[in-house]
């Protein structure tokens, strides 16, 4: 699980009176994706501000904790710790009695650092997060959780690599982007490669390799009615697209899956792509590099494996939406059914022939569980952000890998299914959707506060425009 580094530094408590924050702060660290690092020194003024700041530099700290466990008349002893480049968060408890004089006055340097940010500073738009309460209460935690994993998800983003495979699928026109204009909004760093390098280093790799790949892949499924030669192809690419991912140490691909695959290597790709980043390689089909940043930004919120699903289905009775996909499938979401292999899935109408469609996908239902989805969309300028729960669902749904998801919010408010599919058209919002596992949806806003990306609301549904 990849971390975060957040500083802690407090003010001065000259009453001894303020809790100890480190051991709940370290019992939180055990199972959040931070490092905590303690500034022992409490700082008063500007210049121990100044000292504090250079140590937390050094250190690679992404997150500033200042913990008002004392009052001090220095109000702009918070700028230093905000200005070498590290997000601020400000942090008030409460006294430890309510009665007699007041004893820390933790509340009113809070105010006066909040003050000196939002108000005195207010043309230099300083973001920063406030918190309450003790380390160890609800209150805090909770928010704080926010926070770490939206940091998380800001730091895989920006200066991420990511390559574009192969370039966006043919037709699929609604996923191109702007590549000067992603860059600058999301810091990420986008390479534009060719798929012939994938092609040949497919056919490099010793057979005992590849048979060690499939026999994995199958020993773990529970039906497959796929052939040798699919099996063969598929775990090649897979291999392929590893090495290709390690060898320029790259955060994620997109890597158009038609038409050249089916031309060079004879298959679809699915299930390739669903084992990738199933095993923590994140690959976007169709090209789609706004969706492998989306995928990357919730698999590091969530500390688990994003997957990019299709909106394929509405149930006004059940409250639900089905995302679904040909064969893109994640084996650790699937239900106690488990998954299958199968060749790509194609409807043939009544009384036409079956068309051959070769190359291994997945068949599985995903297991019931809190989800969150994110869609990128304005070459990054705007999110997409809903929370859900996948459930039984009316049915088993298409064959592929799909879901019904019901309780939804969009950024936040609960919504039905036809305001979600409002929201969808209204913003132009593109067909891929990253989805894992977890609500995430909290830290998903926060990071897009911070990354100043607009969140999508909700619109009450009606019959007009």
């Amino acid at each position: 699980m990849l971390k975060i580094k957040v500083g802690l530094v407090r003010t001065n408590d000259r009453t001894g009176l303020a809790p100890d924050p480190l051991p709940p702060l370290q019992d939180l660290s055990s199972r959040l994706p931070f490092q905590l690092i303690d500034y022992p020194d409490p700082v008063s003024d500007p210049q121990a501000a100044k000292e504090a700041a250079a140590v937390f530099a050094e250190q690679g700290v992404d997150l500033v904790l200042l913990l008002c466990q004392g009052f001090t008349i220095h109000g702009e002893l918070v700028i230093p710790l905000v200005e070498f480049g590290a997000r601020l968060a400000i942090w008030a408890i409460p006294e430890p009695k309510n009665e007699g004089p007041l004893p820390l006055n933790s509340m009113t340097a809070f105010n006066l650092f909040t003050s000196v940010l939002g108000n005195t500073l207010r043309d230099r738009h300083i973001k920063f997060k406030w918190l309450y309460g003790n380390a160890d209460s609800p209150v805090f935690q909770d928010r704080f959780e926010v926070t770490v994993r939206a940091i998380a998800a800001l730091k895989a983003v920006q200066d991420a690599h990511i390559a574009v495979v192969g370039g966006v699928a043919m037709g699929f026109v609604n996923l191109n982007y702007d590549k000067a204009d992603v860059e600058a909004k999301l810091g990420v760093h986008v390479d534009e490669i060719d798929l012939q390098g994938v092609f040949k280093q497919a056919k490099t790799y010793p057979q005992e390799q590849v048979q060690e790949l499939v026999a994995e892949i199958e020993g773990r499924a529970s039906s497959s009615s796929v052939t040798d030669e699919m099996m063969d192809t598929s775990a090649r690419t897979i291999l392929a697209l590893q090495d290709t991912l390690d060898k320029e140490s790259y955060d994620a691909l997109a890597v158009s899956c038609w038409p050249a695959f089916q031309e060079d290597m004879g298959i679809f790709p699915c299930m390739a792509y669903g084992w990738l980043n199933d095993t923590g390689t994140i690959v976007s089909c169709e090209g789609d590099m706004l969706g492998a940043v989306a995928m990357l930004a919730l698999s590091r919120a969530a500390a688990d494996k994003a997957m990019l699903m299709d909106m394929v289905a509405l149930n006004e009775d059940e409250n639900a939406i089905m995302w679904w996909h040909c064969g893109v499938g994640l084996p650790s979401y699937a239900d106690d059914a488990g998954y299958g292999l199968m060749t790509y899935p194609s409807y043939t109408p009544p009384g036409a022939e079956p068309r051959p469609m070769p190359g291994v996908a997945v068949d599985l239902k995903f297991r019931p569980q809190p989800a969150t989805v994110l869609r990128l969309t304005d070459d990054g300028q705007q999110a997409l952000i809903i929370s859900a729960d996948i459930v039984q669902g009316p049915d088993r749904g298409f064959t592929g890998v799909r879901g019904w998801f019901t309780n939804l919010t969009i950024g936040s408010e609960p919504a039905t299914p036809l305001e979600v599919l409002d929201a969808v058209v209204r913003h132009g919002i593109e067909h891929h959707y990253a989805i894992v596992r977890g609500d995430v949806s909290e830290a998903m806003i926060e990071f897009a506060h911070w990354m100043g990306i607009e969140v999508i609301r909700k619109k009450p549904y009606t019959n007009y425009l």
